[in-house]
């Protein structure tokens, strides 16, 4: 069986010793090779069938059955076509998983919660409001985002509420030094006050030396937790920080205040614990 197209001849002799010739022409057509498109899809497609005709018009069948979970397929032409059989590889891309995060509960006194669709996508759409950035500022109602990653494969997030029924007081977990007599070291007393609330919102502090001693309210902000009032710290030497990972102020009252208790004898403070929903810890009417 010839390989190529080749030229035979023949040459016959009959009973009278008389020859002839004739040729003939074998024409081998290379087979084709049927081409398609390559197949790119996302990890939660439903696939469509594969086409049975190829780019270059050759029919056929594929095996095994489409399914998500496979990749790799093969193309067999129909009968009576001069083509090879073929390979396909589909390729399947991984699906973005966004999930929000941000407090659940809405923040009366702060006006709004930060809501996160987490980083690393290529593209963000929030529903509702429409905003297109990793982060947006939330009220009250339901959300969710939509993110496409960097092979174009988008997923839209589980529904994440913000509601404004927070009803859960702040909780006080620790104060140090606590009550008793105590040692200074140095000559400042620090005092830090934990506490626990998902709207962590300030710490009121009174005491029995209010005719000497301005009370005082701290806020549970990092950046300023002085609520805009650190001049008046700063003038009794007082200096105050917050940790929002801890939940915890420190404050150090200062050698010019701290002279004042020891003169004193001692001192005596109340705490109020206030998140910005409106619930309360504590009361300064009675003390607490």
């Amino acid at each position: 069986v010839p390989t190529e197209t080749t030229t035979y001849t023949v040459t016959g002799t009959d009973a009278n010793g008389c020859e002839n010739t004739a040729e003939v022409t074998v024409t081998v057509t290379p087979k084709t090779d049927p081409t398609f498109d390559p197949v790119v899809v996302c990890a939660d497609a439903i696939l469509t069938p594969l086409p049975t005709t190829s780019n270059n018009g050759i029919t056929g069948t594929w095996s095994p059955a489409l399914d998500i979970n496979t990749t790799n397929y093969e193309f067999t032409p129909d009968a009576g076509q001069c083509a090879n059989t073929t390979s396909l590889t589909i390729i399947v891309n991984p699906v973005p998983e966004p999930v929000i995060s941000g407090p659940t509960n809405y923040c009366l006194s702060a006006g709004a919660v930060t809501l996160d669709a987490g980083a690393g996508f290529a593209s963000y759409l929030w529903s509702p409001g429409g905003e297109t950035t990793q982060t947006i500022t939330a009220l009250e109602g339901s959300y969710t985002v939509t993110v496409t990653n960097d092979f174009g494969c988008s997923v839209t997030s589980n529904v994440f509420e913000v509601s404004d029924n927070d009803t859960d007081a702040p909780v006080l977990e620790a104060v140090m030094p606590e009550t008793g007599a105590n040692c200074l070291l140095g000559n400042s007393f620090v005092w830090t006050v934990d506490a626990s609330d998902t709207n962590l919102y300030s710490l009121e502090i009174d005491h029995s030396l209010e005719a000497t001693v301005p009370e005082f309210t701290v806020y549970a902000s990092a950046s300023d937790p002085y609520g805009g009032n650190e001049a008046d710290f700063a003038a009794l030497g007082a200096t105050v920080t917050y940790d929002g990972t801890l939940q915890q102020w420190t404050i150090d009252f200062g050698e010019m205040v701290t002279d004042l208790f020891i003169a004193n004898g001692g001192i005596t403070l109340y705490t109020v614990l206030k998140d910005c929903a409106g619930n309360e810890l504590g009361s300064m009417s009675p003390t607490t």
